[in-house]
């Protein structure tokens, strides 16, 4: 039971928690609407150079995973920078819009004049899938073949895709140690022969020695050096050293400037 107040029979009110030593105090909650410190800091400073480089990694790295093409809203809220000023995020646009060549963000301008364009990540090869993979090989003039790790960079399932093609004969492949698809080229199976038999027998019917000694010695009657004979060191060829001309002593003059020279050895003190 709470005592009165001043002896009377009114109750004294009881403390508040707000009131209470010790108590957390309540954050007021932020107004949803007003912009935050970070945000207005954002908007009055224009980003430097470095700044929209480093948003620009950012912005490639996020355009491959989608593996689509992308609106600037889509990105710019990614990157969180929807909220700089007018004059970063037209700069911003201007450098994804360039389409350099080496540009790995692709600039899609917009089908009518009112649209908005799209923007997807630009692989050094355009090739997304299989499909794009045999077409982009039959239009080569060339027999250089293609690194699969250039296409990883434009196609996610490029190193299971290649494996297939190469075990069903659609692609010639190299492989590393470890079984991996290093390299790639078009093949074609109407070229696809088979040995004949006679061949196969005189093919596995040639003996390799496996007696490296005998092997040295084949070699060695053939008038050629096994690379396990040892190295015979050629001593270099010390000649005599040169010696010195001596420099001849004397006077030397200037025959073309007799006439302005003048010789006053002989009257010295």
């Amino acid at each position: 039971m709470s005592k009165s107040l001043n002896g009377s029979g009114v109750p004294s009110p009881s403390p508040s928690n707000s009131s209470a030593p010790g108590a957390p105090k309540r954050k007021r909650a932020p107004d949803a609407g007003k912009p935050t410190a970070v945000q207005q800091m954002q908007r009055r400073q224009p980003a430097s150079t470095l700044e929209l480089l480093a948003q620009m990694r950012v912005a490639e790295k996020y355009l491959q995973d989608k593996d689509r093409p992308c609106n600037f809203t889509e990105i710019i809220n990614y990157l969180s920078i929807q909220n700089a000023d007018p004059t970063t995020l037209k700069t911003f646009a201007a450098v994804m819009q360039r389409n350099k060549p080496d540009d790995k963000i692709k600039y899609n301008p917009p089908k009518t004049g009112n649209g908005e364009g799209t923007y997807e990540y630009n692989p050094k090869y355009p090739i997304r899938n299989k499909e794009d993979l045999t077409a982009y090989l039959q239009k080569q003039t060339h027999a250089i073949g293609l690194k699969v790790e250039d296409l990883k960079d434009g196609w996610k399932d490029a190193v299971s895709t290649i494996t297939t093609m190469g075990g069903t004969g659609e692609l010639l492949v190299i492989f590393d140690k470890q079984g991996k698809p290093k390299v790639v080229w078009q093949d074609d199976k109407t070229l696809a022969n088979e040995i004949p038999n006679d061949i196969v027998s005189e093919w596995h019917a040639i003996r390799i020695h496996t007696d490296t000694e005998e092997l040295r010695n084949k070699l060695l009657a053939a008038g050629q050096t096994p690379s396990s004979a040892a190295r015979k060191v050629v001593a270099a060829k010390t000649g005599k050293p040169k010696r010195k001309v001596a420099r001849r002593g004397g006077r030397t003059t200037n025959v073309h400037m007799e006439k302005i020279l003048k010789d006053y050895s002989g009257i010295r003190r």
